[in-house]
């Protein structure tokens, strides 16, 4: 056969056998367990969400609903999803008469097992932990949210804390605040300026305030914000230098 006659038939079998698009991922069999951030006790009555999205997508699609059980369980059966590339999961709670608040964990999405009709099964990626706020995703909660493969399963632990401040987002060099005013923020970092300089622009920066509108003047608000402020320079990496509050 000559060479001519060959490079069809392999040009041919090459489009004949298409790849595994990603739509061809199926939401496995999910698994998500809520637990108490402190305690690790499994918490039941929590409202769960299962959540999947394509890349195109700015938003999740809610797959189904479900409660925690009493072992802070709750169980969602398989099912197709198109374009799938990321599967999530929505934890919201009431509790101590605050407002309804929420985590939301999203999971890359991975290609697993081999279903009965030739796709595949999602499997667990890279975890990214959310809390929202104004119905809008905020980032931070990488450690509230764990998912790993049990089989041709997934399972997604929750850690629901008491408050958004428990959050650290994993990616972040100094996630601990017991190490403030004992750390070298500025290690290994260049920094043009001095620290006459830095003073000097704050100085410029305060004498310019005021100019386009002038501040507020209410002794009560003063007072509270300059509060605020002095607690927090104190417990800031730069507790002595002198802090203003206009």
């Amino acid at each position: 056969m000559s060479r001519t006659v060959l490079l069809p038939a392999v040009l041919l079998a090459l489009v004949s056998t298409p790849a595994l698009a990603r739509g061809d991922l199926v939401v496995p069999d999910v698994a998500v367990q809520v637990v108490d951030f402190e305690g690790g006790q499994p918490l039941g009555n929590v409202s769960v969400e299962l959540l999947a999205r394509s890349k195109k997508d700015d938003g999740f699609d809610t797959l189904a609903s479900a409660t925690t059980g009493a072992d802070g369980w709750a169980r969602f059966a398989s099912r197709p999803y198109s374009d799938l590339d990321f599967m999530g999961v929505r934890v919201s709670w009431s509790d101590r008469d605050r407002p309804q608040r929420s985590l939301v964990g999203q999971i890359k999405a991975k290609k697993g097992d081999k279903t009965g009709d030739g796709k595949r099964l999602a499997s667990a990626g890279k975890t990214k932990g959310y809390y929202v706020a104004y119905d809008r995703l905020e980032e931070g909660c990488d450690n509230l949210i764990r998912a790993q493969d049990a089989g041709s399963s997934l399972q997604i632990f929750v850690f629901k804390p008491d408050t958004y401040a428990k959050c650290e987002d994993t990616d972040v060099k100094y996630p601990d605040a017991t190490a403030i005013g004992k750390r070298d923020i500025n290690a290994g970092k260049l920094n043009l300026f001095k620290f006459d300089d830095d003073v000097r622009m704050g100085q410029e920066f305060w004498d310019s305030t005021g100019q386009e509108q002038p501040p507020l003047d209410d002794p009560m608000v003063q007072a509270y914000v300059a509060g605020l402020v002095e607690r927090i320079a104190r417990a800031s990496d730069l507790p002595d230098l002198p802090y203003h509050t206009r």
